[in-house]
């Protein structure tokens, strides 16, 4: 068998292709893993101040996750009048329901919330990492599913869903009341992680949200200090 260079030439062009489509998938790949971590950046808050002096401040921003939450609208407003058996009703419901998720954790003293541009899945993966570690990868998949077709497909998403969403609804809310110890124990760490310290500078910490849309990172770090 005779290789001529055109034979060279074009075999190394097809070894080329393939490399760089597998690098191109192995990024997106990548890209796809960090960008369902919804850090936020780094911000810190009244660097320089007092511990008297910062505890205002920092308790207005909690205040405001408070205003945010307790004044959310509802897709379904009681005082409004449809049509019987509107098609969008039972969509409403189902978002207004699945919203509800943040109110439990919340009683429940648990400092994770999920912010605006988090999609459902990725915010129930990272609370069964974090402490409902008994969450069902089914229920997390099924629940994401149906709250993404309640709110973007234009199948028709009626009773017999809205029905499947509060079932799962349902088992969520089950396992957080069986779980409150270790999600109240996540509030605990988080308040004393920002009471342990007078002289500090911020880094991520958790801190609780209302409205279901944002994630704020307030927390401060001990500085090392030495004494002659």
């Amino acid at each position: 068998m005779i290789i001529t260079g055109t034979t060279v030439i074009y075999g190394i062009s097809v070894v080329l292709c393939i490399l760089i489509m597998l690098g191109i998938f192995v990024k997106r790949q990548i890209q796809r893993l960090t960008g369902s971590r919804h850090d936020a950046p780094y911000t810190p808050i009244g660097t320089g101040l007092s511990k008297a002096r910062k505890q205002p401040i920092l308790r207005k921003i909690e205040a405001i996750g408070h205003i945010r939450k307790n004044y959310v609208p509802k897709f379904n407003d009681p005082n409004s009048v449809f049509p019987e058996n509107a098609a969008h009703q039972y969509r409403m419901m189902a978002l207004d329901e699945i919203h509800e998720i943040d109110q439990w954790l919340e009683y429940a003293s648990c400092p994770l919330v999920r912010s605006s541009n988090q999609s459902l899945f990725s915010f129930l993966r990272r609370l069964k990492d974090v402490a409902l570690s008994e969450l069902d990868d089914e229920v997390i998949q099924r629940l994401a599913y149906l709250q993404e077709w309640a709110r973007y497909r234009a199948q028709v998403f009626g009773e017999e869903e809205l029905a499947e969403v509060r079932l799962l609804l349902r088992q969520l809310q089950n396992m957080i009341n069986r779980e409150h110890v270790r999600l109240a124990a996540l509030h605990l760490q988080k308040m004393t992680s920002l009471d342990s310290s007078t002289d500090t500078a911020e880094i991520p910490l958790l801190n609780q949200s209302k409205n279901g849309n944002t994630e704020h990172y307030v927390g401060r770090k001990r500085k090392q200090s030495s004494r002659v």
